[in-house]
């Protein structure tokens, strides 16, 4: 009987100590990188979730007791003195919160320079430039404002300041500038990631001039399409699906 006992108090702490390791061993996110053939490796835990904050915990009800929840939050950005900006697409607006994530104001609408009303149209993208790493040492709210294709520029203070359309170039089409995520370096060159645009990232001056495209993805075609392409003619090549690289849905910019 006691040998039993022994074996049983055994296999309980045993039960205990590898319940315990896969506790450590859980995480619920799953980080991957990517190999030199292309494949996904598993790889450490790279970040791990601290808290969780919904419109409730950010309070959103006390500047906006119409509207007192998120929709479909698109991007997320945060400045030098740790405010949060959020692109509430589903709601046409932009969120922010102070350091301690409790609402603190709302981006919605502005006057334009021709004195007229403007409101958002599915906003998916911010960004907020670092005043101390700026050339000019000034700081801007860039907004992505997709469904009506442009970029929207604020201050600081959240103040209309001017809005950057289509560049005139034969370059881009009308529709390639589908702007969806944004980011602006040090020089104020502006970054766009274009929701239907298979050519790269578009690069923008300061003044909002088109300089090029960076980062184009390199499509390959695989041998099936190769030689089903040799056995076709003009007509049905022209005609059959184009074969485009997939667009970026997000991008960021260093200090570098």
């Amino acid at each position: 009987m006691k040998k039993i006992t022994k074996i049983f108090i055994v296999a309980l702490a045993l039960m205990m100590l590898v319940g315990t390791l896969s506790v450590f061993a859980y995480e619920p996110y799953d980080t991957y990188t990517y190999s030199i053939d292309g494949e996904q490796l598993k790889s450490p835990t790279a970040y791990r979730a601290e808290g969780v904050f919904d419109a409730l915990a950010m309070d959103l009800s006390s500047i906006s007791p119409e509207n007192p929840k998120l929709s479909s939050a698109t991007d997320i950005v945060s400045d030098e003195n740790g405010e949060v900006y959020i692109a509430d697409s589903g709601n046409n607006r932009i969120v922010i919160l102070d350091k301690y994530y409790k609402a603190k104001a709302i981006i919605s609408e502005y006057i334009d320079e021709n004195g007229k009303r403007q409101t958002f149209n599915d906003p998916r993208g911010v960004y907020v430039t670092d005043p101390e790493i700026a050339s000019d040492k000034t700081s801007h709210i860039y907004i992505a404002d997709s469904g009506n294709k442009r970029i929207v520029i604020f201050d600081r203070e959240y103040n209309y300041e001017r809005t950057i359309a289509k560049p005139d170039s034969q370059v881009i089409d009308d529709a390639d500038f589908v702007p969806q995520a944004i980011a602006v370096d040090l020089y104020g060159r502006i970054f766009i990631a274009s929701k239907a645009c298979a050519k790269g990232v578009i690069v923008l001056s300061r003044e909002g001039n088109f300089t090029g495209f960076i980062g184009v993805q390199e499509v390959s075609l695989s041998i099936v399409q190769i030689i089903w392409r040799n056995f076709q003619s003009d007509e049905q090549k022209e005609s059959a699906v184009k074969n485009l690289a997939v667009p970026y849905n997000n991008i960021t910019v260093d200090d570098d």
